[in-house]
Formats: structure tokens, C-alpha cells, sequence
């Protein structure tokens, strides 16, 4: 089984970030995928540089690393491959709300990891083409929630 770890760091922890980095860094030794956003990043490193991110401060710790940057690029790293998504852009004038689109982004890449059953295992040879349906599922989820102030996707959601 795959264990997805979101860092999801706020600016409200800044000042335990020295005691809570062992913590984090346990977290994603543990994982098979860590994600962050360039947010969190930002907070915590005073970056927004995925490639620096990704080899200071995760692969010493986990291979996969998934790094967003809301509505911009999206950049996969796994197994000495970068891989840069587009995110879908919504329209303007139909995002109501940016609230649990990281979480609905994280909801939709697990639902597509589960459903193509891949797994641990294998998430280092993935190709190019199965990363890209993880991410646009992640997309897509993510998407739905923007259009909407409830925080989660919509009854009848498809995907």
C-alpha cells in the first residue's frame, strides 16, 4: 500500500518549524509520495523552487514528491525524472472558493492510484502518460471544489 503524505505547513506553525521538522521529516521517510505547495515551501524554506526543494530537502527522505503551485504548474519528481503538468485553469469568474482544493487535489490523485491499482510497489516506473491520469485527476477534483463554497466536490461528480 502507498502511504500519501501532504506537508501542509501554515504560516500559524512558523514558529515551531525547528521542532516540528523532525517530525516532518520522519512523515515523509514513511512515505511513498509526499506533496507540497509551493506555499508551504515558501513558509518553511523561503523558496518556491521545486527542483532545490525536492532534492535539499525530500529525496533524502522519499523518492516521489509532487509539488503544486494552485491554478500554475504542477511538477512530479520520481525516481531521477521531473515531470511539469499544466493545471487546468477554471475561469475566472467560476472559482467561488480556493478552500479544500488541496485536499480535493489529494482526494482525486489517490482515488486515480487506487483505481489503476497502482501501488508502492511501482511508483518509481510509472510512465510519463500513467503520472499524467494521477495528476489530471487530481486536477479535475480539485477543480470541481473551486466552483463551489462547500469544500468538497459536488453530489454527482465525475471523473
Amino acid at each position: 500500500s502507498s502511504i500519501y503524505y501532504d506537508i501542509n505547513f501554515r504560516r500559524s506553525h512558523i514558529a515551531e518549524l525547528e521542532t516540528l521538522l523532525p517530525a516532518i521529516r520522519w512523515n515523509m521517510e514513511q512515505s511513498s509520495i509526499v506533496r507540497g505547495s509551493a506555499d508551504d515551501f515558501d513558509i518553511m524554506f523561503g523558496t518556491r523552487n521545486a527542483e532545490q526543494i525536492y532534492y535539499k530537502h525530500i529525496l533524502p527522505y522519499c523518492t516521489n514528491f509532487i509539488f503544486t503551485a494552485g491554478a500554475g504548474q504542477i511538477t512530479v519528481f520520481t525516481n531521477g525524472r521531473r515531470m511539469d503538468f499544466t493545471a487546468q485553469a477554471i475561469p475566472a469568474n467560476r472559482i467561488i472558493s480556493t478552500v479544500g482544493a488541496g485536499d480535493n487535489f489529494n482526494a482525486g490523485f489517490l482515488c486515480e492510484l487506487t483505481r489503476s491499482g497502482d501501488s508502492n510497489d511501482n511508483l518509481s516506473h510509472l510512465t510519463q502518460s500513467q503520472w499524467s491520469n494521477l495528476v489530471q485527476t487530481a486536477i479535475h477534483f480539485a477543480s470541481a471544489v473551486c466552483q463551489s463554497t462547500s469544500n468538497n466536490i459536488p453530489i454527482g461528480f465525475q471523473y
